[in-house]
């Protein structure tokens, strides 16, 4: 009877958080993507709570919040820093449909540029606005966008001395609360690191199969370690990651200026042929590089991260509910996906 009464009240529990999430959508901010909370989502809220000057425009986006109300490690994940970087979109939604925290808490921002997601990919040659991908319910559509901030959103860019990199979120960290949208979403994110006291941040990228940065694990010199142990670990399981390093060098970059704000911080590159200029590759369907292996890296990634994360520098974080490489390249995302 207990058992019955604990399922109904996290049924309740989760139609509340949908509910408000469809509520605050409606009235505070655009929100264009199909991200549906599962049981471990205790909260939603806006990255406009963190930089107020975000609220009502295109770069507010929403926040979710996964907190098991035991001590622990507090890990922020985020995906779509790049729009059209999907794996670390998908990779954060199945975070947010399937994971349950049993000790510490997760917070993830899915679509972290929410402008770029508005406009379509212009980098590939492929023009793309959206992918479908099949699910268990019914297809699931999300959009696929741009590595910049919408020119719309930010026509002064042309005088900027960073030119169009000034619309590229992950050159503006940590951002300024009175500066172009793209630095009040970096400000909004870096207030959140400070406000919520993360200890380990994780921002999910993809790269073009040409480039250098693919299947890399990037960290700043001080948690090299935590990268390597996990790349041993990795390569175990049949996952190829290479750690590498990055210094002064990588100013305004994400996981450079988190890492000066105390949280442990890691950025994560895979593959997307949908990147390599003139291929016009599809994204999703791909022999070499499959959507299931690339999700299930950063998954398995991520997970491995945190695992040592916790070993070296301390702070409990339980997790349950997130697919591995393995269950992802033998089942399927679909058979994930709610």
């Amino acid at each position: 009877m207990a058992k019955k009464a604990l399922r109904l009240l996290k049924v309740l529990s989760l139609l509340l958080v949908i509910a408000i999430s469809f509520s605050a959508a409606a009235t505070q901010a655009p929100s264009y993507h199909d991200v549906r909370p599962g049981y471990g989502v205790t909260r939603t809220g806006w990255l406009s709570d963190y930089c107020q000057a975000l609220k009502g425009t295109s770069g507010d986006t929403m926040v979710y919040y996964l907190e098991s109300g035991e001590p622990g490690m507090d890990v922020m994940v985020l995906g779509g820093t790049h729009a059209n970087e999907i794996s670390g979109i998908l990779a954060s939604t199945l975070l947010v449909e399937l994971a349950e925290v049993k000790a510490g808490r997760l917070i993830v921002i899915p679509h972290a540029n929410n402008s770029a997601a508005m406009a379509p990919d212009s980098r590939g040659g492929l023009f793309l606005e959206q992918v479908r991908i099949a699910a268990s319910s019914s297809d699931r559509i999300f959009k696929y966008g741009d590595r910049y901030t919408m020119e719309a959103d930010q026509p002064e860019y042309k005088a900027d001395p960073l030119g169009a990199e000034s619309r590229n979120l992950n050159r503006v960290y940590p951002g300024s609360p009175d500066g172009t949208l793209t630095q009040k979403i970096a400000y909004g994110i870096t207030s959140l690191i400070e406000k919520e006291g993360i200890d380990t941040a994780i921002d999910l990228h993809e790269a073009n199969p040409k480039s250098t940065l693919c299947w890399n694990i990037i960290s700043p010199d001080a948690t090299l370690d935590i990268a390597v142990l996990t790349a041993f670990e990795l390569e175990e399981r049949g996952i190829r990651m290479i750690p590498d390093r990055s210094g002064p060098g990588f100013a305004g970059y994400s996981h450079w200026e988190w890492s000066r704000k105390g949280a442990t911080s890691f950025l994560i590159e895979t593959v997307n042929p949908g990147m390599e200029s003139g291929m016009k590759a599809d994204p999703v369907v791909s022999d070499e590089y499959p959507i299931e292996k690339r999700v299930g890296i950063h998954l398995e990634t991520i997970l491995t991260l945190i695992k040592y994360r916790s070993e070296l520098k301390g702070g409990e974080f339980i997790i349950e509910g997130v697919p591995g490489y393995k269950d992802l390249t033998e089942k399927g995302i679909s058979k994930y996906l709610r």
